[in-house]
């Protein structure tokens, strides 16, 4: 009758409310965990010595969380190494473990042995010393072992709150740098295709005819209302939709028959292989070769082209588990040989990296064949019509003397930024090549600076110790003018080779390819 509530009442929640229990219990929890999550970590690590180890220079890189971090290089005796570094991280609960890798210090950065330490369990203020078993990265036996050290140490709650904000404000740029790098990368590449899309396909850059344009937009009466005949007229378009492309005018036949004296990585004389080939944006492989330094291949491939501009490239790899090796390339200039002849070419010379192979003479056998897949062949002289004959560019000037005891072939390309000796602006250049008493003389290209030859010639000499003589000449009416000279020494190229050569002329007069 009063009008007072009960004390009980008071006390008891109404619906929906929590009790002060209930919440101050909630509270506590949020903290200890927000606590928990800023409970950060000083880790010491101190990477000390290998035993059994082969490596002369290397260095141990450590990953802790996304935190990656090495040690100096160290110069061991082939037996063992000891570096004595000390890394220091900060870290959380979640990462109590590391990633250990010993590298190779070389131009590859080959990864020698790897392991793991977990530290879970790990007590605080307490050295304890990790013996790891390194095992291999490339699927290796390894009898290599690894002592480090670790001190793992707390730090208060105001150093950990400005370590957790430095690291997302870190990782925050970190990715956004990387996004951006790949976006720029995708962007470029994009731009690459795109223009060679356009340089491949003239049709694409010539502009529709306007009355099939408008009898496209005109017709407001969906797909059958569209003309299909204004629509077929265009040229470009028709070559989208049906899919046509250029009929290809050369084709080669490459069959690779074996490789010698190659060398592997490390020390093994056992190793697989195999050998890439590729002419412009056109690949092949051919298969994994198992345990061989003189893997036996024997197999054939084709590549339909419509020029000859691009060489034949040639690269052999020895298969890992991580990443597969360079063990050394070649190549062939596909614009020097001749049409519907099986050139066997045996012992084509490998180039390798010397610091890292030490091989004598390695070498790869091939089998080439240039065919014409256009109506008929022609001569360099003879007319052709674009699309429908081929024209021979594997005709060598001077004779092949069969006493001779070596033969030098020279293919004499091109010239790029000539200088002008006509008072046109141009000049009408040709090359005079000459060693010893023979002498040839190319063609001559009128009104270029920027001429193109591509003319091939053959010298039968007796000794080595002479020079390619190479003088550019601009022909005239009365008196030729002389515009450059170059020379090469023949003692200087090895033997069985194909050596391109980009020489930059006396007073910037421009460069010369052969």
């Amino acid at each position: 009758g009063t009008g007072q509530q009960p004390e009980s009442s008071s006390s008891s929640p109404q619906m929906g409310e929590q009790s002060p229990s209930s919440t101050s219990e909630g509270i506590m929890k949020q903290k200890s965990k927000e606590e928990s999550s800023l409970e950060i970590y000083i880790l010491r690590l101190t990477v000390k010595n290998a035993t059994d180890f082969p490596l002369a220079e290397s260095y141990v890189k450590v990953k802790v969380g996304s935190i990656h971090k090495k040690t100096a290089v160290c110069t061991g005796d082939g037996t063992s190494c000891t570096w004595n570094s000390t890394l220091e991280y900060y870290v959380n609960k979640t990462e109590l473990s590391a990633f250990v890798q010993i590298c190779d210090k070389d131009a590859f950065k080959d990864t020698y042995g790897q392991a793991n330490i977990d530290m879970t369990s790990h007590a605080l203020d307490t050295e304890q010393l990790h013996k790891l078993r390194v095992r291999g990265a490339n699927g290796g036996k390894l009898r290599t072992s690894l002592v480090i050290a670790t001190v793992l140490e707390r730090t208060d709650k105001g150093t950990a709150t400005k370590l957790m904000k430095k690291r997302a404000k870190s990782f925050s740029k970190k990715e956004l740098k990387r996004s951006l790098s790949k976006a720029r990368s995708s962007l470029s590449q994009f731009k690459d295709k795109t223009k060679e899309t356009f340089a491949s396909h003239p049709q694409l850059n010539t502009v529709p005819n306007s009355d099939s344009t408008t009898s496209l937009h005109n017709s407001g009466e969906g797909a059958s209302g569209t003309d299909v005949s204004s629509f077929e007229e265009t040229p470009h378009l028709k070559q989208i939709t049906n899919g046509e492309r250029e009929p290809a005018k050369y084709r080669i036949v490459v069959q690779v028959f074996e490789c010698g004296n190659l060398c592997g990585k490390g020390s093994k004389q056992q190793f697989d292989t195999y050998v890439r080939l590729k002419v412009g944006e056109l690949e092949n492989k051919t298969r994994v070769y198992k345990k061989s330094s003189s893997p036996k291949f024997n197999e054939s491939f084709d590549f339909d082209l419509n020029d000859l501009m691009e060489p034949l490239r040639i690269r052999v790899y020895q298969v890992n588990r991580l990443f597969d090796d360079l063990l050394g390339t070649s190549k062939i200039r596909l614009s020097v040989l001749p049409f519907d002849t099986d050139l066997n070419i045996s012992e084509l010379s490998i180039q390798t990296d010397e610091a890292r192979f030490k091989c004598h003479n390695p070498h790869i056998s091939l089998g080439v064949k240039l065919s014409c897949l256009a109506s008929k062949v022609v001569s360099e002289e003879g007319s052709s019509e674009a699309g429908a004959e081929c024209v021979q560019q594997g005709v060598v000037q001077g004779d092949v003397d069969p006493h001779a005891l070596y033969r030098v072939y020279v293919n004499m390309f091109r010239g790029r930024d000539l200088q002008a000796f006509d008072e046109t602006g141009f000049s009408d250049p040709y090359v005079m090549l000459r060693i010893g008493s023979t002498q040839y003389q190319t063609e001559v290209v009128y009104h270029s600076l920027a001429p193109t030859w591509n003319e091939n010639f053959v010298f039968n000499l007796n000794s080595l110790n002479k020079d390619l003589h190479l003088t550019i000449v601009d022909k005239d009416v009365s008196f030729d003018d002389l515009m450059a000279n170059s020379r090469i020494q023949l003692s200087t190229i090895p033997t069985q080779t194909t050596c391109e050569f980009e020489v930059e002329l006396e007073n910037d007069s421009g460069t010369l390819e052969f």
